[in-house]
């Protein structure tokens, strides 16, 4: 199975940013606890998802054991002093996904997670990453248009990035933001693919109605197109 994207990128200067809400968060982890069901349908009962004569790349990683959501799920948009977005929300395996972040509280760290099965957990952690931006970083204040109520923080400087692995699942993953002093938190989601792919079946993300629902840096009557 493939994941796209249908949303344009931060740099483009037309998605609102800031974090998901924690309904579409949990829509997400929906499909990831159902799609070793979807890529198995129809399959040889007998034959696992890891070795021959079946080889399902997705399946065998959903196999794998996960984190306890108490480690990376957060309530609604997470910690205020921590928010960001992913420069692009769909990115190739091999390529490089960047993370425009505010925080000026206090230093932070980056668990990359991927969402799945995971016998139940819900996600896996693949990696810790640490800003390559100093401590704090100020970023400028986002850019507003008060006639279509946009907030376009895509002037952000660049916080830190991740080198997706050349031998990533593709999937929905997260980028778990953690402040290093309270341990508050914030979840960035994004999409990798694998363009060499030719899965008979795709999962297209809602980015636009996640964004519609976004109210980070406005009221929630503000906040939706």
């Amino acid at each position: 199975m493939d994941v796209t994207s249908n949303a344009r990128t931060a740099q483009g200067g037309r998605i609102r940013t800031g974090l998901k809400t924690g309904a579409s968060l949990l829509a997400l982890i929906i499909f990831g606890v159902a799609l070793p069901l979807i890529t198995n349908a129809g399959g040889a009962s007998a034959a696992g998802p890891c070795g021959p004569p079946v080889v399902n790349a997705i399946a065998c990683e959903n196999t794998a054991a996960g984190d306890p959501q108490s480690d990376w799920l957060v309530a609604g948009a997470g910690d205020a002093t921590l928010q960001g977005f992913a420069t692009s929300m769909s990115v190739n395996v091999g390529q490089t996904v960047s993370f425009k972040i505010s925080s000026t509280q206090a230093a932070y760290h980056i668990d990359i997670l991927r969402i799945g099965y995971y016998q139940g957990a819900g996600a896996r952690k693949l990696t810790t990453i640490v800003p390559s931006a100093p401590f704090p970083q100020t970023q400028p204040a986002c850019l507003t248009n008060s006639t279509t109520g946009l907030i376009d923080c895509g002037n952000w400087s660049v916080s830190a990035s991740w080198a997706v692995p050349a031998t990533a699942v593709s999937g929905v993953y997260l980028a778990h933001l953690i402040r290093n002093d309270t341990g508050g938190g914030a979840d960035v989601p994004f999409v990798v693919r694998n363009d060499s792919s030719h899965s008979d079946i795709a999962f297209q993300t809602s980015d636009e109605t996640w964004e519609a629902y976004n109210t980070y840096g406005a009221t929630a009557s503000t906040s939706a197109p």
